[in-house]
């Protein structure tokens, strides 16, 4: 049992933590079979089948004739309002950097940041909340679709920072509104952010010089034609100021035949201009991230189509991917953009296997010892060897469909 599940465990047996986040102040008061403790462990389960066989066969107890009906489940969750799983979020952040030396590059802590969309049920709360967008170049509507936005270790693989926002909002403008808080409650040394080109402007790069932190930015090809004239000319790692504001300009000639320029605060002292176009590289983990959560975890496979639901679930899904990649960082060394791993824990596998047993330790079915053995026997079966040189272009990916990709049977 690894630090972040003991602290979450002390987290939900206190009661002030219960007081914090109930919705009414006379919720879960009275003995029930429901109590606060059961209903927050449930969510974390993340349910994907039918609530029904949910409630039968996870809440069943050998000391009753029945189980809790899934409206019993219903009525029991939205007396727990989401920001519970916020703070169980940021507990796991805590107790992922308690060791400070761990998992760094270069002396630098490496987060990236990135957002993707996130289709929701097609519900009167959820469309207040989110909207109906329109496909491009149709005149339909999609279902209601979420911003998110993710700020990831990309050498930890853990999330540092997620937001759930309506589609109208920017990356960059949700990603500026989530770096202060960052900043402020890590309270790691050295900070390095890595940002693709959808996020580069003079203000956020200001942003970070006000912080106090580094950055990597990729330029996009529109944008601060100074700098890339002096690229295009042959000049492939120099010094230019942006508005007042000094960086580094490093190019590339991608094996696509396309040039890539990328601005940083690194110097050429603390890193090479090859160690940075690795750095970015390494920014992809952001990208496995977003299939862990959509594939593996089938995030958009909600429990609830109630908007409170879907909060819950959004933020119940954060703290288990930090569980999940706490543990496995246990098994296997942090990922390095200085070198490629020889072998890597199937997420897929491994997750599949501690969600039930987690709940099932939870639930005093298994001690904490056979949990840890259990695992680590999942880590051992579930290690993939890495084939170097394998790469996939977007350019054969197939257009994503209209519809859900999951759906509940029953």
């Amino acid at each position: 049992m690894n630090r972040t599940v003991r602290a979450l465990i002390n987290l939900v047996s206190d009661n002030d933590y219960l007081t914090r986040h109930k919705r009414y102040r006379t919720d879960f008061l009275r003995a029930r079979k429901l109590p606060a403790s059961v209903v927050i462990w449930t969510i974390l389960r993340l349910m994907k089948r039918s609530l029904a066989l949910e409630c039968i066969e996870v809440l069943w107890d050998n000391s009753t004739e029945c189980s809790p009906t899934k409206q019993a489940f219903s009525q029991a969750r939205y007396k727990w309002k989401h920001t519970g799983f916020i703070e169980m979020h940021d507990t796991t952040v805590g107790a992922m950097y308690d060791d400070p030396t761990f998992g760094l590059w270069r002396g630098y802590r490496v987060i990236g940041a990135d957002g993707s969309s996130l289709r929701l049920p097609d519900t009167a709360d959820v469309v207040e909340k989110f909207g109906y967008h329109k496909p491009n170049g149709t005149g339909g509507k999609m279902p209601p679709i979420g911003r998110v936005s993710l700020f990831i270790d990309l050498c930890l693989l853990g999330v540092v920072s997620a937001r759930l926002d309506n589609w109208s909002r920017g990356e960059g403008s949700l990603a500026q509104e989530q770096l202060p808080a960052i900043v402020a409650s890590l309270k790691q040394d050295n900070l390095l952010f890595v940002y693709d080109r959808g996020y580069t402007s003079i203000k956020f790069i200001k942003q970070h010089v006000e912080l106090g932190v580094d950055f990597l930015f990729r330029v996009s090809s529109g944008s601060y034609k100074k700098l890339w004239k002096r690229a295009v000319n042959g000049e492939s790692d120099f010094e230019d100021k942006i508005l007042g504001v000094s960086v580094r300009v490093v190019s590339f000639i991608l094996d696509t035949g396309e040039r890539e320029l990328l601005i940083t605060s690194v110097s050429q002292a603390k890193a090479s201009r090859e160690d940075i176009g690795r750095l970015y590289t390494h920014r992809w983990q952001l990208e496995e991230c977003y299939k862990k959560f959509k594939v593996s975890m089938e995030i958009e496979n909600f429990s609830g189509n109630n908007l409170e639901a879907v909060l819950q679930d959004f933020w119940a899904h954060m703290v288990m991917m930090n569980i999940a990649t706490e543990q496995i960082n246990t098994e296997q060394e942090p990922l390095n953009p200085d070198r490629s791993p020889t072998h890597r824990i199937n997420f897929s596998i491994f997750f599949g296997v501690m969600r039930g047993s987690l709940f099932r330790f939870i639930n005093g079915e298994i001690s904490a010892r056979r949990l840890t053995r259990k695992l680590k026997t999942a880590m051992k079966t579930a290690k993939n060897k890495i084939r170097p040189g394998r790469s996939y272009s977007r350019a054969k990916m197939k257009i994503p469909k209209r519809h859900k990709v999951f759906f509940r049977t029953c």
